[in-house]
């Protein structure tokens, strides 16, 4: 039960790691009432920073092609949400 005390603190101070922890946990109710719902809210939040962090690499001067580099960043920013 510690765990989940300090993995959910971590995870709303952004710690990605425990969100990731505290998700798995409420969808497959480890230590916590089952929650699809509450679940997919740390996925999401991780899924946003994920996604944040490759825009942020792939507008930033990148070796590879200038094609392969701009299909990349269109893609990314079609499906950002």
């Amino acid at each position: 039960m510690k765990a989940l005390l300090y993995h959910t603190f971590a995870a709303l101070g952004g710690h990605t790691r425990s969100e990731m922890t505290i998700a798995y946990r409420m969808l497959m109710g480890i230590g916590t009432p089952r929650s699809c719902e509450d679940a997919v809210k740390h996925y999401k939040s991780v899924a946003d920073k994920c996604i944040s962090s490759s825009l942020s690499v792939l507008t930033q001067q990148s070796p590879i092609s200038a094609p392969v580099h701009q299909a990349a960043v269109t893609f990314l920013a079609i499906h950002t949400d």
